[in-house]
């Protein structure tokens, strides 16, 4: 932390002008009775008198008015959180099966240049190929994983990584230039924590927190403004249940399984920006989204930019009659399909014959 003491600076033609006078009054005035002395005497130094003490009264005021006192003081106090450049993990060996080997693969990824400190005191690897690299522990324990370098991919594939469960936190992304997080975290089912600050250089998140069952961190402060892809991001992550109303989507286009089995998960998804989305194939299926929150997501959506032609798969969600005037209206004006939602409320009757909503 560091204080800034802002003294108020002369403004120009006020306070200057008087201190430009002062000084030009104070150096005739010497002139002058210097020239007087010489050859008028005591009558020409009784006029000059008035001169002198008018120029050194007038630098008085300027000195006195441009002073710095501590009513005049603006103090700013800020302070700078250390970023870590280093991306750091931390994982728990001993939530591995009794009996395998104590293997955990890091998911390094597009272009790599990077030193592992797997943090067992064993010597650092330099990797400079992208893949899994993997990393035998001798005894079970909690270990500090840090990676420093370069590096735009950190994640997986279509399957977890070996020792996947062991992940307990990430406590820094660093500053590697990581621009891809799919799959990173994909069957860490012990990961609790992760960095407040998301890299500004990534773009894809797509299946992050896939199976990572026990994560349900806020994730609020996040930018995501550089996000295109987030599909599958909480699929089967069955505690998740953080708002995310705060999210940047403007530039997402994939959505697609996004919530999929997500069974705690229920907010409203209402004021995010789906413009540019195109893809909502399954995104709530078997998510919890109360009647409440898909309402105040459906009438979101239909009130803000969206594509047309759009298919949002919501099995086993229902709506009320506020959520069913959205949703006609976003498949009567935007062509929108609806996969496995329902009404929630029991349709009124002329004579025994059910009035259901109408079509467009």
């Amino acid at each position: 932390m560091f204080a800034v003491e802002v003294c108020p600076l002369p403004t120009t033609g006020g306070a200057t002008g008087v201190a430009v006078a002062a000084l030009f009054l104070l150096v005739l005035g010497v002139i002058v009775a210097r020239w007087t002395r010489a050859s008028a005497g005591r009558v020409s130094f009784v006029a000059v008198v008035p001169l002198l003490l008018l120029g050194i009264g007038a630098v008085s005021a300027q000195s006195s008015s441009t002073s710095c006192d501590s009513s005049s003081v603006t103090t700013t106090s800020t302070t700078l959180a250390p970023l870590n450049q280093n991306l750091i993990l931390e994982i728990d060996t001993s939530f591995a099966t009794l009996g395998t080997d104590l293997v955990y693969e890091l998911g390094l990824f597009g272009d790599v240049d990077v030193r592992v400190d797997w943090g067992d005191g064993s010597p650092d690897d330099d990797v400079s190929v992208a893949g899994p690299f993997a990393h035998t522990y001798a005894t079970s324990g909690q270990y500090t994983i840090t990676v420093s370098g370069s590096l735009t991919g950190l994640g997986g594939n279509a399957s977890p990584l070996s020792g996947a469960e062991y992940l307990t936190a990430v406590t820094s992304f660093g500053d590697l230039g990581i621009e891809s997080l799919a799959y990173a975290f994909y069957g860490s089912e012990n990961l609790v924590n992760v960095p407040a600050v998301l890299p500004a250089t990534v773009t894809d998140m797509s299946a992050m927190f896939r199976d990572a069952s026990s994560f349900d961190q806020s994730l609020s402060s996040w930018d995501t403004a550089n996000v295109t892809n987030m599909g599958m991001m909480f699929y089967y992550a069955f505690s998740f249940d953080q708002s995310l109303s705060s999210w940047d989507t403007t530039t997402v286009t994939d959505m697609s399984a996004m919530f999929y089995y997500a069974s705690s998960f229920d907010q409203s998804l209402g004021a995010w920006d789906i413009g540019l989305v195109d893809n909502m194939g399954s995104m709530l299926d078997n998510s919890a989204l109360s009647v409440a929150n898909y309402d105040a997501t459906l009438i979101g959506w239909e009130d803000g930019p969206k594509q047309n032609n759009v298919t949002l798969g919501a099995l086993g969600l229902s709506f009320s009659s506020l959520g069913s005037d959205a949703r006609l209206s976003l498949n009567c004006f935007s062509y929108w399909q609806f996969s496995g939602d329902s009404p929630a409320f029991v349709p009124s009757s002329i004579d025994g014959a059910q009035i259901v909503p109408m079509g467009c």
